[in-house]
């Protein structure tokens, strides 16, 4: 009890505050609308865009989120944002230039500063 005490006295005498990001709700889905998920699913025919929607909370100032996209294992495509607000959405996406994503299963992984959050698998199928 006396090392809690101590350890929230030098929290509250150094001004350190103590946040925990979090994400709050992440769906995979055929398209984003007025910045909500449609069409939410692990499995998507035929597809030629795929989305990874989220929801966070309790960003810090200056949070990277990190989305790296994979196909049969292989990583395919990384891209990195800013977090503009504390809390909010955000989508990922991956699309086709020919329309179609290979059919195949695909996974991506969320990392935010580095550190892995979240992890989601999903196929596209004929």
């Amino acid at each position: 009890m006396k090392k809690i005490l101590s350890l929230l006295l030098i929290i509250f005498l150094t001004g350190c505050t103590v946040t925990t990001f979090v994400i709050t709700d992440a769906k995979l889905c055929a398209e984003v609308k007025d910045g909500k998920p449609s069409g939410i699913g692990t499995s998507f025919p035929n597809a030629g865009m795929v989305y990874c929607w989220l929801e966070y909370k309790h960003a810090p100032e200056n949070t990277i989120m990190k989305a790296i996209w994979y196909y049969e294992e292989e990583k395919m495509y990384k891209k990195e944002i800013k977090l503009q607000s504390k809390s909010g959405s955000i989508w990922f996406s991956i699309s086709s230039t020919e329309n179609v994503l290979p059919h195949g299963n695909y996974k991506i992984e969320i990392y935010v500063d580095n550190q892995l959050k979240k992890e989601m698998e999903f196929s596209i199928t004929q």
